[in-house]
């Protein structure tokens, strides 16, 4: 029987590639909301509002779950991690452009309304992470800034932006010290 060396592409191609706690937290979330928008066939919280002129609501939330849970797993498996972040990264911006950010114009009261657009920017941000981590040179070819160092740093700004809204809640709600240790616990 032959042996396969630790470092060939035979050797990583069904292996489990966490690159951090962070990813693997972030896995099992885009897991877990899958499963509960499969289950509840509806959009789960943090997809949440989501306005009634959007065509084929049930399909997109059943669209969602099934992106959120198929990410979710291929984010943990080497050989389809870099599609799954790809994958998020698009599903996850497509939302953030076209559902939450005209809402920052358009609708009150806007502390409620930056609230969703930071939820749904730090998963942006996390996915972006994940993507550039994961992106071979193709990529980094042909989108440069969104998938090399400039993105990564983009992403920190993105998730640190995306912060505002949940330290002005906190600071609202009597909850001193709570935004800024999040925002103290970031890398520069």
């Amino acid at each position: 029987m032959s042996q396969v060396p630790m470092n060939s592409s035979r050797a990583e191609g069904g292996a489990f590639r966490i690159a951090s706690a962070g990813h693997a937290c972030f896995a099992a979330a885009m897991i877990w909301l899958g499963v509960m928008g499969l289950a509840t066939g509806s959009f789960v919280q943090v997809w949440q509002p989501v306005p009634k002129w959007v065509p084929a609501r049930e399909a997109l939330a059943y669209l969602c779950a099934f992106i959120s849970l198929a990410s979710g797993i291929g984010l943990i498996w080497r050989c389809t991690a870099a599609v799954a972040a790809r994958v998020l990264f698009a599903s996850l911006m497509v939302w953030l452009l076209a559902l939450r950010l005209p809402n920052l114009f358009f609708q009150t009261p806007l502390v409620l309304v930056a609230w969703t657009f930071g939820s749904t920017a730090v998963m942006v941000a996390a996915a972006w992470v994940l993507y550039v981590r994961f992106a071979g040179d193709r990529d980094r070819q042909r989108l440069g800034l969104l998938a090399d160092d400039r993105g990564v740093r983009i992403a920190r700004a993105l998730y640190g932006l995306s912060l505002v809204p949940f330290c002005h809640l906190t600071s609202a709600c009597g909850c001193r010290g709570a935004g800024t240790a999040a925002a103290a616990r970031q890398p520069a």
